[in-house]
């Protein structure tokens, strides 16, 4: 059963989840003037606000990362939490690295793209690059993943190497010309096998694979723990199948308009779309 908005300002909400992609930037992947003047004054108003994306810290885009008086991102769906005034994570649920070097050599057997989120960056096999083009999702999406992607000889060798532990692995798959995606469903049937590990979608078929306890939800209990404040004054907004969690996880979730159907039936309140100011309207209605 929904919410009405005045039931959200009665919950007096302290921390504000709010995903990135489809949620707080509009489809020219922008944050509006009037969505940031709205998260100032949530922050003038004591509510602490936390942007909470699948991407890694580094692919954060710059005027999110400079929003006023924002200073904790939860990135990689909730395996890390970064610390921007003190420049560093304070919380991580890694997967460790020869166990994200089973996850990979099994992964490596499809005909997929696999980048592997470390430490802040992206990571992929620089003969991978061109794999980018056959994929099928919006030109802004293809530079984004252009660019935000360093090339490695090899990922496995690399992530050997260097004895890495793995935030998340995101797979990016091919159509296969019938309205599926090549080997999409075998990777599903691995995450299926494999009980150490959870899978969503972030969004356009993808698949984001992170240790099992590495979830968005877990990681704005944890965040609500360490500041004292628990899940009811907690709100959290999303669009898309990695938000799942974050929505259940907290006292109030909202969706918004443009969500997934899993999402809308999660939520608690359904905002506007992210076109329409939809994050500022939910956040207005906290103060």
């Amino acid at each position: 059963m929904k919410i009405e908005e005045k039931e959200i300002k009665r919950a007096g909400i302290r921390l504000i989840a709010i995903d990135l992609d489809g949620t707080m930037l509009n489809q020219e992947k922008r944050v509006t003037e009037y969505t940031k003047e709205v998260l100032a004054q949530a922050g003038q108003n004591g509510i602490l606000i936390v942007p909470s994306t699948g991407r890694h810290y580094y692919g954060i885009p710059k005027e999110v990362l400079e929003l006023k008086g924002v200073r904790y991102f939860l990135t990689t769906n909730g395996a890390a939490v970064y610390d921007r005034q003190e420049g560093r994570y304070f919380y991580e649920d890694v997967m460790p690295c020869e166990f994200a070097l089973r996850i990979l050599k099994e992964l490596m057997q499809y005909d997929i793209l696999v980048d592997a989120f470390i430490g802040g960056y992206a990571y992929r096999t620089e003969a991978d690059m061109a794999y980018i083009k056959e994929l099928q999702v919006p030109e802004v999406l293809k530079e984004f993943i252009w660019k935000s992607r360093k090339g490695v000889p090899s990922l496995y060798r690399f992530i050997e190497e260097n004895h890495l532990d793995v935030h998340k692995f995101t797979l990016n798959f091919k159509p296969n010309g019938h309205g599926g995606r090549v080997d999409r469903e075998n990777v599903l049937l691995l995450a299926e096998r494999e009980k150490e590990i959870t899978c969503v979608c972030g969004g356009f078929e993808n698949l984001e694979l992170t240790n099992r306890t590495a979830t968005k939800g877990n990681a704005l209990l944890k965040l609500g723990e360490l500041f004292g404040i628990p899940r009811e004054q907690i709100m959290a907004i999303g669009d898309s199948g990695n938000d799942y969690a974050m929505l259940k996880a907290a006292g109030i979730g909202v969706a918004m308009e443009n969500a997934e159907k899993e999402v809308l039936e999660a939520a608690d309140f359904i905002t506007k779309s992210n076109e329409e100011d939809g994050v500022a309207y939910a956040v207005k209605q906290c103060f």
